[in-house]
């Protein structure tokens, strides 16, 4: 049982998870097979085989020179060592780099400009409370605060103790803030205002943050004022641009307070209400927010019924808010919305438009006008059901045109006639076309352009034969080539009527998907679970055999049943004059065939034959098309009669040495994968053992009857 902590720890040190497990193995093991470390370790082979050239390439395994090849590892002191010192390598790279970095940083550093000011993010708490009392305290000349009653009500111990214990009777302080209802509240602020040095006033919206600028030095901002002010999260700066910047806010809202009192508001207030309460119509007055001149939002300062019917917005949710708050994503989606009332609340002239307003998903039609400069009023109509039947044939539009650019799949939609109405970009590039104008127009240029075969290799002469022309669905797989450039795909066809709303059938949508990978590897595996099977049904007729030419014969069987091979030859090299190669089993072949070739592994004759490349090389040998071969003449006959496609030839090596080769003939080309070699050249090396097994016990069979027949002999 392998240590799941050791294996964590060698993996630590640089292994993945499958070479630290068979190191491990190999260590309590000793020397072994794959086949042996497969079992043990629970990997499969294919990955058994990488881990082991992966390890062999790091220098911590070595092969030994056996038949069949065996691995040892290293003292594991070694590998530990050869670990720990490529970590220690790293390690010292990473400090030698992270001290240069620290060098160059401190270079930058001493020859970086001091910065102007500071900024600081105070968090809630105890550390907002001194912040505060520190600015208070420190504070020389004047304070500007804009602050909710809320919050000031929060300030008013603060500023009380500042304003009573404070050195400099000539500390000016001015507070912008709201009515309250709240009596005892408003009674405090009443109260603070008696002071000679406290002036306060009045404003009719607030922004949604507090603000406080010391001595026109210092500014703490307050965001997202909340119900208690040690809850608050600021930010301190003393940058000077920050600091201007809050005290000129504070000026405008300061002198922007005594704009409209607050008896003539109401006044105003009661007669837009009297006016527009029951309208139809929409309609909201607002407020233009500037920022250096320029319009950037506006304020929501009174709306009627219809507003909220239409919008689906309530009171609570727009009065005195920012737009860009309450729809944020409305400045970007309607430029055109937020230019209209930039225009009639600087130009004073009134205008009119429509537009469909997305984040609200209504159509309206707009009248903007503006009493006062720097306010405007909008009066909007719904006519969202006078732009339903554009909006649905537009959404229905942009639906399609979507679905086509994004899906990956090929899309084509054809009509009764077998005319091609529509496809997408995915159709093109799965066939190749250069363009639009390449692609075929109907059912007859598919067929001039594209050769179509089903699964079992019959030609497709009438694309009619699985269309949805005649009302059903359905799905349906194909090897299709093109004619002219001669590429071929899998492809699944899925296909399906269209009806309009008389459920008249008009038309029909077809899907094609490329899985031509797809079944290459399916394809892959799958050999790769044959040739599985071929090696262990070898081993067993090896335990079973009773002599060399038995099992060899049967060893042709397993392979052309369980590989799916058409022909299958074993054949051996003779130590002679001639080094000629032996044909001693086969299937496929009529009787006598193979022994009339006269095949040779020597120098001049041996690229007749794959047999006799293998056998003369020691590697394995392709051959993509045996009839066409110029140096594989003997073999056209047979393969045109037989059909045979292409070949393979696994050498057989015993003890380094090359004594045969099994030769395999395929009905179609086929792309051999590193695996898939790999497990051919082990099922070789398993017949080569066969072979040399069952020679060896012949020999001591022999050797005994030698010994019986002398013995009786003597007496």
């Amino acid at each position: 049982m392998l240590s799941e902590e050791h294996i964590k720890t060698l993996v630590t040190l640089g292994l993945s998870g499958r070479q630290a497990r068979i190191c491990l193995t190999l260590s309590t093991r000793g020397t072994s097979t794959v086949k042996e470390i497969t079992e043990a370790t629970k990997i499969a082979r294919p990955d058994t085989y990488r881990a082991l050239v992966e390890l062999e390439n790091k220098g911590l395994i070595e092969k030994t020179l056996s038949n069949p090849i065996k691995y040892k590892i290293l003292p594991l002191p070694e590998i530990l060592s050869m670990l720990l010192g490529e970590k220690e390598t790293e390690s010292i790279r990473l400090q030698e780099n992270a001290a240069a970095l620290l060098r160059d940083y401190r270079k930058i550093a001493d020859q970086k400009p001091g910065e102007e000011g500071e900024f600081v993010l105070v968090p809630s708490g105890k550390a907002f409370t001194n912040r505060l009392d520190k600015l208070l305290e420190n504070c020389k000349a004047s304070i500007s605060i804009i602050a909710s009653q809320k919050m000031l009500g929060e300030f008013l111990d603060s500023i009380h103790k500042t304003l009573t214990n404070k050195k400099s009777p000539d500390m000016h302080v001015r507070v912008v803030t709201e009515k309250s209802r709240i009596k005892n509240l408003n009674n405090n602020i009443y109260g603070l205002q008696k002071k000679a040095n406290l002036e306060l006033r009045f404003a009719h919206l607030l922004p949604p943050f507090s603000l406080a600028v010391f001595d026109q030095k210092d500014t703490l901002l307050v965001m997202d004022t909340p119900r208690d002010y040690n809850r608050a999260f600021a930010t301190y700066s003393n940058n000077s641009s920050l600091v201007e910047l809050a005290q000129s806010y504070f000026n405008d809202a300061w002198f922007s307070a005594n704009e409209l009192s607050g008896s003539a508001f109401k006044r105003t207030q009661l007669q837009f209400d009297n006016l527009f309460a029951n309208m139809l119509t929409g309609f909201a007055y607002c407020k233009m927010v500037f920022d250096n001149g320029k319009p950037v939002d506006f304020i929501y300062l009174h709306i009627n019924q219809a507003f909220e019917r239409i919008t689906g917005l309530t009171r609570t949710q727009v009065i005195g808010k920012r737009i860009s708050k309450i729809i944020p994503e409305i400045m970007e989606q309607h430029p055109e919305l937020m230019e209209l009332y930039s225009r009639v609340s600087c130009s004073g002239k009134a205008e009119k438009a429509e537009m469909f307003i997305k984040p609200l998903n209504v159509w309206v039609h707009l009248s903007v006008y503006s009493p006062i400069k720097g306010y405007f009023a909008v009066i909007f109509e719904d006519i969202t059901d006078r732009k339903k039947a554009e909006e649905a044939l537009i959404e229905s539009k942009s639906l399609i045109d979507t679905t086509f650019a994004s899906i990956n799949e090929a899309i084509i939609i054809f009509n009764l006639s077998g005319e091609v109405l529509k496809f997408n970009e995915a159709y093109i590039r799965l066939f190749g076309f250069k363009d639009e104008k390449e692609t075929p127009k109907n059912l007859k240029e598919f067929s001039d352009i594209l050769e179509v075969y089903t699964s079992d290799g019959s030609p497709v002469l009438d694309f009619n034969s699985f269309l949805a022309l005649n009302g059903q669905k359905g799905m349906r797989e194909y090897l299709v080539k093109r004619k002219d450039t001669g590429q071929q795909w899998v492809l699944n066809y899925t296909y399906a009527p269209m009806f309009d709303k008389t459920h008249q059938l008009f038309g029909m949508v077809v899907s094609i998907q490329d899985i031509t990978e797809l079944k290459r590897n399916e394809e892959k595996m799958y050999r790769l679970n044959r040739t599985l099977k071929a090696i262990v049904n070898t081993n067993q007729a090896l335990i079973h055999a009773t002599d060399e030419a038995t099992f060899l014969q049967e060893g042709c069987r397993i392979i052309q049943e369980n590989c799916g091979y058409q022909s299958v030859l074993i054949t051996l090299a003779q130590d002679d004059m001639a080094k000629t190669v032996v044909p001693v089993a086969y299937v496929g072949f009529e009787k006598g065939y193979p022994e009339s070739l006269n095949l040779t592994y020597a120098e001049e004759g041996y690229r007749q034959s794959l047999a006799g490349r293998a056998i003369h090389t020691g590697q394995v040998q392709f051959c993509s098309d045996v009839i066409t071969e110029p140096h594989l003449r003997g073999w056209h006959a047979q393969a045109f009669k037989r059909g045979f496609a292409s070949s393979i030839a696994i050498p057989l090596k015993s003890a380094e040495k090359t004594v045969g080769a099994i030769v395999m003939f395929t009905l179609h080309p086929i792309e051999y994968s590193q695996d898939e070699i790999e497990l051919l050249t082990e099922m070789a090396d398993d017949f080569a053992y066969g072979i040399a097994t069952l020679r060896l016990r012949r020999e001591k069979g022999l050797a005994g009857k030698e010994a019986r027949y002398s013995w009786n002999s003597c007496c």
